[in-house]
């Protein structure tokens, strides 16, 4: 989940990644190729083929102006909802890495305690990772619903345009989530691993695997 915040700003750990061209002035420079990455508080438009040249440049949602300008017609909404749902999920994401740390001390400290069976520490680790599990899951799904969905209705909005190594416009997959939201999205599941285990734990104990093949045995 901490890694996840190195895609707050537009770079290769960004949530949503757009790769398109252009054959004539739709809001956006014509006859481009470029590549939009989508951070959670600002985003970053590379120029390819353009002249010749290749560039880049980055702006943050909070400039509404400036977003605008970067993005084409059409995407006020985009940017204001975008900066919105950004400071929402990294402040979830920072609030998150902090209980995992907790946890994560909670845990140490319980290994060095003569009393390993503490339910009340157990209970403790199990309550801040569900907490964790759970605060990832609100993450993705509001990036998801929300500025994800702008944008992919912003770009099958402009023009002219084909994906590039991708399928028509109007697909889904027109715009795609990018390695920030991955690793959200697998911190959850590491996280909700580790509550169960956890859990398991504060049932039968520190070798809980032996009590639980035992438990299965009796069942049967």
């Amino acid at each position: 989940g901490s890694v996840a915040l190195g895609g707050t700003e537009p770079n290769e750990l960004s949530w949503s990644v757009a790769k398109l061209e252009v054959s004539d002035d739709a809001g956006v420079p014509a006859d481009c190729k470029y590549k939009y990455l989508f951070g959670l508080v600002a985003l970053q438009r590379e120029l390819q083929s353009c002249g010749g040249e290749t560039s880049s440049k980055d702006e943050r949602y909070s400039n509404t102006d400036e977003c605008k300008a970067l993005l084409g017609q059409g995407s006020t909404v985009l940017c204001n909802t975008c900066r919105d749902t950004g400071a929402a999920i990294a402040t979830i994401e920072t609030v998150m890495m902090m209980l995992g740390i907790f946890a994560g001390i909670t845990i140490v400290f319980r290994m060095c305690d003569q009393n390993k069976e503490d339910p009340l520490k157990h209970f403790i680790v199990t309550l801040l990772l569900t907490g964790v599990t759970i605060g990832l899951f609100v993450a993705w799904v509001l990036w998801l619903s929300t500025c994800h969905q702008e944008i992919r209705i912003h770009i099958m909005n402009i023009q002219n345009t084909q994906v590039l190594d991708g399928p028509a416009l109007g697909d889904a997959k027109a715009v795609g989530v990018s390695s920030g939201f991955s690793l959200a999205l697998v911190s959850m599941f590491f996280a909700l691993f580790a509550t169960f285990n956890e859990y398991r734990i504060a049932l039968y104990g520190m070798d809980a695997p032996a009590q639980a093949k035992k438990r299965r045995c009796r069942d049967w």
